[in-house]
């Protein structure tokens, strides 16, 4: 794993939602002896880089899961 490698997979963390984020999300905030610290960092950015979901897509996932007056 090298930097450049590492800042594509921040990179492509970030774009991500669901499942994959959390795991990068995750690993970011686990011991240092768990990941390499090039990676860690690459893990850490995802984190705080994360792309917003917008409000319009957070209350059609509310109205489809919860109804109208979720």
């Amino acid at each position: 794993m090298n930097e450049k490698n590492a800042e594509r997979l921040a990179n492509n963390f970030k774009k991500m939602r669901g499942g994959a984020l959390k795991i990068g999300q995750i690993l970011s905030t686990s011991e240092e002896s768990v990941l390499p610290p090039i990676l860690r960092t690459a893990m850490e950015k995802a984190r705080s880089e994360a792309d917003i979901m917008p409000i319009k897509q957070v209350v059609k996932n509310l109205v489809r899961e919860y109804g109208q007056d979720w």
